[in-house]
């Protein structure tokens, strides 16, 4: 099931012309295995922590960077559900066709679910991910990462820490300022 996800992810960057690098690997369970595994390949990148949420009205995905911390609860009065959740690795599988760990940040199949971007990874050289399977790794610069996004069906926000919570905004208005 998660080549099928993978491929998807490579398909919608070759057909637009996105610019990648791609690693083969021993499988990564966590942002810790990730480092252990990637430092000795070179990949000098953010590494991704890209989490999927559930709640009553519906789920969404973060995308952020390893070390970042999200606040679930801030998000709640984003998406108006008082009770989000991390998804269960079975709903993850069901939703996006991956599990926890290796949740890619777009490429899917669904589009039934906004995909909440942080902006501190649009300021990186370059952002790192698991296409969908723990054992490879997809590179991107920040500008081919703003590219690939472009072309998702999914509704894309940026969000920024503010504090009294998080600032969204449609990914698009962020591309006009480019």
């Amino acid at each position: 099931m998660p080549n099928i996800l993978r491929n998807a992810i490579i398909r919608l960057l070759d057909t637009a012309n996105v610019p990648y690098d791609r690693y083969s690997h021993e499988p990564i369970s966590s942002c810790e295995s990730a480092r252990i595994i990637r430092e000795p390949l070179g990949i000098a990148a953010v590494w991704s922590k890209n989490l999927l949420f559930c709640g009553k009205h519906g789920f969404f995905l973060v995308a952020t960077h390893a070390d970042a911390r999200i606040r679930a609860k801030w998000f709640r009065s984003i998406t108006g559900d008082k009770d989000t959740r991390f998804a269960t690795d079975d709903e993850a599988t069901d939703m996006l066709d991956a599990r926890s760990g290796s949740i890619p940040p777009l490429g899917f199949a669904r589009a039934d679910f906004a995909i909440f971007v942080d902006e501190t990874i649009l300021s990186t050289a370059s952002y790192a991910f698991t296409p969908g399977t723990p054992d490879e790794t997809i590179v991107l610069s920040w500008a081919s990462l703003l590219k690939a996004f472009e072309q998702v069906s999914n509704p894309v926000y940026v969000f920024r820490e503010s504090d009294d919570g998080y600032v969204i905004e449609p990914l698009e208005n962020r591309l006009r300022g480019i």
